[in-house]
């Protein structure tokens, strides 16, 4: 009884994401099934990564409230690194997504190496990720 409920819901939670998965990535990426899965892991990545981001930027506020400066910055970074999948409904191929999420991804990387200590920074660890 509890694992086809359990079962259920989650068929019922994978129905859903499909539908907005395909409402949001244009026809002309989904023909291609290799840009579809790029847009796919694009998409999935900027929603998780986004809610994620955004409760740490909660944290942090709530940590070192004197910051605002840098917590502000960095809101504004995470919140165009989320917003890179809204080119998917308007791309015919993956070319401008993928670009736009590195740009935004690398100055987000290096703004947060600037307001965590410069070249001594432990996010400089994080640049590599970028154009993975």
């Amino acid at each position: 009884m509890r694992y086809t409920l359990f079962v259920s819901r989650l068929n019922t939670i994978i129905a859903a994401y499909n539908g907005f998965e395909n409402r949001f990535i244009s026809d002309s990426i989904a023909e291609d099934p290799r840009e579809f899965i790029r847009a796919r892991l694009l998409l999935g990545t900027c929603l998780v990564s986004g809610i994620a981001c955004l409760g740490l930027i909660a944290l942090g506020v709530l940590l070192r409230p004197t910051e605002n400066a840098s917590h502000i910055v960095v809101a504004i970074g995470h919140i165009l690194v989320t917003c890179s999948a809204f080119a998917l409904p308007f791309s015919k191929s993956m070319k401008m997504p993928a670009l736009l999420l590195n740009l935004t991804a690398i100055l987000q990387i290096s703004n947060a190496t600037y307001w965590s200590g410069g070249a001594a920074s432990p996010v400089l660890f994080a640049m590599p990720i970028a154009p993975i």
